[in-house]
């Protein structure tokens, strides 16, 4: 039986003397796999008739085929270009968020209703919500970290002597809840290392050394005996020297130069300006600036700050139309006496 003549989609007779070769070479319009066109390895092919190839033109040939696939194509383009605008709004969404819901630290704990710098304090912050805790810390006679804020026990304790002259056990016997109120009498000043112990998941702790940099090798064996997370425990002061000891001693904490910004019309004294605090900051390698909350804190200044590559927190607000204020202007950490009254009235969620 003669077998049947194989026709291309004219219906045009293919002459099997044509020579085919296995490519298209450009240059020496040398024509392949594209029937119905006549070449061979020393002939030359007129480009009109290459062009005008049926097989050319059925390679640009629209199919439901093609068709079908072109379509799911765009389809899931459009849906990845979708889904990366949205995660790029949800990424934007959460960076607003972070600025309109600054962390709250509670100032020596939640100090309008307990007495401040105790156990006692701390824990009642942490129950209001508080993000954070700030507490001071001084060496005691036989070198070991308390936590106080005052050099001596005067105010809290009602014993008028140094702290640094005073030893650990002498300074357990002292009472310093009993000045807040009656139902806090017996409650001691705690260790650093006890503070450290009420510090639940997700929390942080701001350490205020007030003894300087003398403090710092002590700091960081209360620190690592604590084992907490590096991200858990902040180290603050107005000391710029005790901020770069810290930051030698302990590279991976995050660290805060305080400085007081406020005039002193009674003293005259002249506050430093932000360039000068910055530089300081800088020098002493801090992380941020922990600035006293002020009417003259504007988005400029924090702008200011920010492009420096520093964090802005701001000490102690207790008032919501300055908290706003202070929001507004993109301080990141609010220190107050009343975490949790405060995030209630700043509508502030978990």
């Amino acid at each position: 039986m003669n077998r049947a003549i194989p026709r291309n989609r004219e219906s045009r007779p293919i002459d099997r003397s044509s020579h085919y070769c296995p490519r298209v070479d450009v240059h020496s319009a040398k024509v392949c796999r594209f029937r119905g066109v006549k070449a061979d390895n020393h002939s030359s092919i007129d480009p009109k008739e290459f062009l005008d190839s049926s097989d050319w033109t059925d390679l640009y040939r629209m199919t439901p085929r093609r068709a079908l696939v072109i379509s799911q194509c765009c389809f899931l383009f459009l849906l990845l270009l979708n889904s990366f605008e949205g995660i790029k709004t949800v990424v934007v969404a959460q960076e607003a968020e972070k600025q309109l819901k600054p962390e709250i630290i509670g100032h020596r704990g939640a100090s309008y209703d307990a007495p401040e710098n105790t156990l006692a304090s701390f824990n009642l912050a942490w129950s209001q919500r508080a993000d954070a805790v700030e507490l001071d810390v001084v060496l005691t006679k036989d070198q070991r970290l308390l936590v106080m804020h005052d050099k001596d026990t005067k105010r809290i304790g009602g014993v008028d002597k140094l702290v640094n002259e005073q030893t650990l056990d002498e300074l357990r016997q002292l009472d310093a809840g009993g000045w807040k109120h009656e139902r806090f009498k017996g409650e001691k000043f705690p260790l650093l290392r006890e503070a450290l112990a009420t510090i639940p998941d997700g929390k942080r702790l701001y350490i205020e050394l007030k003894c300087g940099s003398e403090g710092v090798a002590d700091l960081k064996r209360e620190i690592v005996h604590a084992g907490k997370k590096p991200e858990q425990t902040i180290v603050i002061s107005f000391s710029a020297e005790a901020i770069a000891e810290s930051k030698r001693v302990l590279p991976t904490l995050t660290t805060y130069l305080i400085a007081d910004i406020r005039p002193n019309p009674k003293t005259g004294r002249v506050p430093p300006t932000i360039d000068e605090l910055i530089q300081q900051a800088k020098k002493s390698r801090a992380d941020g600036l922990d600035l006293s909350a002020f009417e003259a804190i504007d988005a400029n200044m924090g702008n200011t700050i920010r492009k420096a590559g520093l964090k802005l927190a701001v000490w102690t607000v207790n008032d919501p139309t300055l908290a706003r204020k202070m929001i507004d202007a993109g301080v990141q950490s609010l220190t107050t006496d009343r975490p949790g009254w405060l995030r209630k009235q700043l509508n502030i969620g978990k």
